[in-house]
């Protein structure tokens, strides 16, 4: 009887510490669950409030200027240094110096104003008369408000001072000069007007309804309506510099993909509130650069594959597998994007809440950039620079991979560390194909600086009115990045193309007008020589 009530004893004592142990499992579970949610809360509120910037230079707390204290913090921050010195300002990081003042630039023109002494004092206390030794000379930058002028074109008329009678009909025909070529013919527009108004909307994210009300504050009156149709007609008559930058990348041996949503009303047989996309390009050869952008309704893998039909190059894009797919069977060599795997982990270790620490795989990365820079400061030549990478980037990708490898077996999948993880050896094999091509760098962030400013003028513009808008808006943000890619002022090569398109007669005269055919200091000497009142 004791030994059965002991053996009892025993089989109850195992069942507990059964049921304890799930019991365990389970509330380990239910944390697990609860961090999970607390990171997926962390994740949205920092997505929808907290800046996007991904430096991780200064502490989160650590008193940055945000957008409406900007100007408290800068006086924060000088408040006790002295002008024209250089004072040491002591941030989280590192010391930062105080510059002295830029100078003004040398091209603007100077208004001298001299400020002197009463001539009743200009003697010394001894009654000897005083004499100028020199002068102290101080410059400020002074503005003169936007100014609007007419441009008033006058063609003499001329006929036959005998009259007709006595020399036949043909003798009383009026002479006058031909109407110079404009690019919007019969309209008031010129090419400076012009190439403002493209300026404002997609360099500086102007919409036309505010760019009416400053006109309309000048006395001026120019509708939204009519600021509209000459952008569509732009779009159009810009259309062949457009293919002629798409024919650029296509030739060149690397291109970098990239695709943003957009809002695009009056598509044909989808409703309004769908969204669509602009896609971007960005490549060259040589020296040339080149940025396109296209739109299509759809995030499919219908423009993509268009536009890399009979390209033989270098791809590089995000994880996105419709690139995957369009590649799949063709000579195209697809290279990913790390900055895209960076921003995985930086967000892990914002929001994060699993105890992993994303600053490992930060530094790794961040190595990986270290060597980018030693390339570039060598300058080395692609060939050069392969063996620089071998030699130094890639032990470095060896212990990453090896590290993500380790944590993927330990942290949960569904994670934000998880998930940065999953990404990077998905995607592993494409990261690592920049080592071998030296004009290709770890990132396509080159061509997510030429899409920025479409992302900040969408959230002012909202939408496209209509696809033949989205359409010449494209072809204007590629004329306009591309110039900027090839060293341009955006407002500076847009009257120089205004102003000289309609004169284009040939293919060859039209090719001298694209952005990597022209010198900056052609197209500013241009300006300078045509363009009302300026001085550059």
């Amino acid at each position: 009887m004791g030994a059965l009530t002991t053996i009892e004893k025993t089989s109850d004592i195992e069942v507990l510490r059964a049921l304890a142990h799930t019991q365990q499992n389970e509330i380990a579970n239910l944390r697990m669950q609860l961090l999970l949610r607390d990171e997926r809360i962390a994740g949205l509120v920092r997505d929808a409030f907290a800046r996007t910037s991904e430096k991780l230079s200064r502490g989160e707390n650590s008193g940055e200027p945000t957008l409406f204290d900007e100007a408290e913090y800068i006086v924060r921050e000088s408040r006790n240094a002295k002008p024209e010195e250089e004072t040491p300002t002591v941030v989280a990081s590192h010391v930062r110096r105080r510059g002295k003042r830029a100078r003004l630039p040398e091209s603007l023109p100077r208004i001298e104003e001299i400020i002197d002494i009463p001539d009743e004092i200009k003697f010394c206390s001894c009654g000897a008369p005083l004499i100028r030794i020199g002068e102290d000379v101080s410059e400020k930058l002074e503005v003169i408000p936007m100014q609007f002028r007419v441009r008033k074109t006058i063609r003499p008329r001329y006929a036959c001072s005998a009259g007709k009678k006595e020399h036949g009909e043909s003798a009383g025909q009026v002479i006058v000069a031909p109407v110079p070529p404009t690019i919007l013919p019969k309209t008031n527009a010129t090419p400076s007007l012009l190439a403002t108004l493209v300026t404002w909307k997609y360099q500086d994210a102007l919409p036309l309804f505010r760019q009416e009300k400053i006109f309309s504050r000048n006395g001026i009156e120019l509708t939204r309506a009519t600021m509209s149709r000459w952008i569509l007609d732009l779009g159009e008559k810009c259309r062949p510099i457009g293919e002629e930058i798409e024919a650029l990348i296509r030739a060149g041996p690397f291109m970098g993909m990239d695709e943003t949503p957009t809002k695009v009303f009056g598509e044909e047989g989808r409703p309004d509130i769908r969204t669509s996309y602009m896609w971007v390009a960005r490549g060259g050869i040589a020296e040339k650069k080149g940025v396109v952008f296209r739109y299509h309704p759809e995030r499919s893998d219908k423009l993509p594959a268009e536009f890399l039909t009979g390209y033989e190059g270098v791809l590089q894009s995000d994880g996105y597998d419709v690139y995957d797919k369009v590649v799949k069977g063709t000579p195209i060599i697809h290279v990913g994007c790390m900055a895209h795997a960076r921003r995985r982990f930086i967000k892990a270790k914002k929001s994060g809440k699993i105890p992993c620490s994303a600053d490992t795989a930060i530094d790794y990365i961040k190595r990986l950039y270290k060597i980018e820079r030693e390339a570039d400061e060598l300058k080395l030549p692609d060939a050069e620079r392969v063996a620089y990478r071998t030699k130094n980037a890639v032990p470095i990708l060896t212990a990453f991979r090896a590290w993500c490898e380790e944590k993927s077996m330990t942290v949960p999948p569904e994670s934000l560390i998880g998930k940065a993880v999953s990404y990077t050896l998905s995607q592993w094999n494409k990261l690592i194909r920049y080592i071998d091509y030296g004009f290709v760098s770890p990132d396509n962030n080159v061509l997510e600086n030429a899409i920025r400013p479409f992302v900040i003028g969408r959230k002012n513009f909202m939408f496209s009115g209509s696809p033949d808008g989205a359409k010449a808006s494209a072809i204007l943000y590629s004329i306009i990045e591309t110039a900027k890619a090839n060293g341009h002022e955006p407002f500076q090569y847009l009257y120089y193309l205004f102003s000289l398109l309609p004169t284009a007669r040939t293919q060859a005269d039209s090719d001298a007008l694209l952005p990597f055919n022209v010198s900056p200091a052609s197209v500013r000497a241009f300006v300078s020589a045509n363009w009302l009142g300026v001085v550059l």
